[in-house]
């Protein structure tokens, strides 16, 4: 997928245990190593990536529609950076 010039301003994330204790969900890229947030321009995309996404199989999970800049703010304030992927996982 081509790199847009501009940020989204909505994305689609997968939060962890939705509800009271709910949190976005983030991994490690051991290549660069760094923690990051998958972020999805499209609800399809954030389903078509959800397999490969590492996940602890005794929690729920879902994915909602949140503000880009929201994301950031969650990401950088807890030591993590944004990545925006394409269903397949990869960076747009």
């Amino acid at each position: 997928m081509a790199q847009s010039n501009s940020e989204p301003e909505w994305v689609y994330v997968i939060i962890q245990e939705p509800g009271s204790n709910e949190a976005l969900l983030g991994q490690y890229d051991e290549e660069n190593e760094v923690s990051f947030i998958p972020a999805f321009e499209t609800k399809e995309g954030a389903e078509g990536c959800l397999p490969m996404i590492h996940r602890d199989s005794k929690l729920t999970y879902e994915i909602q529609a949140i503000e880009y800049d929201d994301v950031k703010v969650q990401a950088e304030k807890n030591g993590f950076t944004v990545y925006l992927l394409d269903q397949d996982g990869v960076p747009v």
